[in-house]
């Protein structure tokens, strides 16, 4: 009896070990920022907006804080980026302009390419960051010509862009814990089963020859 009492103890304690919870999560993403493209008097020329939101598959817990960047470039041209790794959760109603007098590397290029007459593609990219680094990124490619209403014009050609501001609109993101359970696999089951039968088996034998 001692020994089948044994047996059944060790059989529990395997099958707690093969049903192991642990902590995954879901990460909720949430961000718009709205680009305005201004003239030397600084009247709005063009406007875009680009939103992201995204819910991750469930997934190991994400090592925390967590935080949201976007960056402007040029595609596929890597030189030419502008707003180059913004925080946005920190900035959220706040608005930033790039102009001739700030200095910044790639004004120029960028000016250049929006002023040239040809419908370039820009990307905007939405980066999650957590403590270890960049956990995901996104991208979305627009064209220039989405920047004006009507998409009448190709690009900014014959325009005298004096200033380039982008408005953070919202941003949040949220770690959501989920609870997973690994269930045990059939054959894991029948394996305990059949050890459970073998202990009553020798329980029964023990009592017989008592």
């Amino acid at each position: 009896m001692k020994s089948f009492a044994i047996a059944l103890m060790c059989l529990f304690f395997l099958a707690g070990l093969l049903s192991v919870s642990q902590a995954d999560s879901h990460v909720v993403q949430h961000a718009q920022v709205t680009i305005f493209v201004k003239d030397v008097m600084y009247n709005i020329l063009g406007s875009k907006t680009f939103t992201y939101d995204a819910t991750s598959a469930i997934g190991p817990t994400q090592p925390e804080p967590l935080s949201l960047w976007f960056t402007l470039g040029i595609d596929p041209q890597p030189g030419k980026t502008l707003f180059g790794d913004v925080p946005l959760i920190p900035n959220v109603g706040k608005t930033i302009c790039l102009n001739s007098a700030c200095a910044y590397p790639s004004w120029s290029a960028f000016v250049v390419t929006l002023t040239d007459g040809r419908n370039d593609r820009l990307s905007g990219t939405f980066t999650l960051d957590s403590l270890l680094g960049t956990a995901s990124s996104t991208t979305t490619h627009v064209y220039e010509s989405s920047f004006v209403p009507g998409g009448v014009s190709h690009d900014f050609k014959g325009d005298r862009i004096g200033k380039i501001c982008m408005h953070i609109d919202s941003a949040s993101v949220e770690q959501i814990p989920v609870v997973v359970t690994n269930v045990p696999e059939p054959c894991s089951a029948l394996t305990m089963l059949g050890g459970l039968g073998c202990a009553a088996a020798l329980w029964r034998r023990r009592r017989k020859y008592a």
